[in-house]
């Protein structure tokens, strides 16, 4: 039988029960293994899967045949290894980050802008310092949030004539979820701070911070 093997391929069937061989000396196995240490030995060099082919054909080549290399708990460990190869080769992209909390804010501001029909700046403040009013700001203890609803007391603005204030009551399900999430990490980053609408930095977003992410979601064509 081993001179009907070709020279190349002899040699590298040598190769492979040499390596065998080492691992069953590393670990103090019989050179005579059982199915248990062969699949012992595909773990082992699971990182070359076309190499285990090659040492079992070494194995089954060698003067004296192993009776165990076929056994079918071995031959699983081989598939199991292949099939570990091909699903980490062909596997999905990885998931995308998770939403900063100023990603959080800009999409409750932006849905309940929407949904509310609020104006930008009952969501945002002034860009220029001098113009800014806290007493315009909205507080976070006028927020609550339901399971169906969630709703905020807005202040008096300019386009208030009765300076009362509005009520803000929003059912949206998409609105409620994305200020559920929102209202979890602004309680978390800013628990002393009394407004409603914070940034990460834990000031109210200007109308240009608005601005420069609602074209960046909507470019301009």
């Amino acid at each position: 039988m081993g001179a009907a093997i070709d020279t190349s391929s002899a040699h590298t069937y040598g190769s492979a029960l040499n390596s065998f061989i080492e691992f069953c000396r590393l670990h103090h196995f019989p050179i005579d293994p059982t199915a248990e240490i062969l699949s012992f030995y595909v773990v082992f060099i699971s990182n070359l899967i076309s190499h285990i082919y090659v040492t079992f054909a070494a194995v089954c080549w060698s003067p004296a045949p192993f009776k165990d290399v076929n056994d079918c708990e071995v031959r699983l460990y081989v598939e199991n290894i292949r099939y570990l190869e091909i699903t980490f080769g062909a596997q999905s992209p990885p998931l995308p980050p998770s939403p900063s909390h100023d990603d959080l804010l800009f999409l409750s501001q932006l849905l309940t802008g929407f949904r509310a029909l609020l104006r930008l700046g009952e969501l945002t403040t002034p860009d220029n310092p001098k113009l800014r009013n806290p007493r315009k700001y909205t507080k976070r203890t006028s927020a609550s949030a339901g399971t169906t609803s969630y709703e905020y007391w807005l202040p008096a603005h300019k386009a208030d004539t009765l300076f009362e204030g509005n009520r803000v009551i929003v059912t949206d399900a998409d609105a409620l979820l994305h200020f559920h999430s929102y209202l979890k990490s602004r309680d978390q980053l800013h628990p002393l701070n009394p407004y409603l609408w914070l940034r990460a930095n834990g000031h109210v977003p200007t109308r240009a911070w608005f601005i420069k992410r609602l074209r960046h979601l909507f470019p301009q064509r």
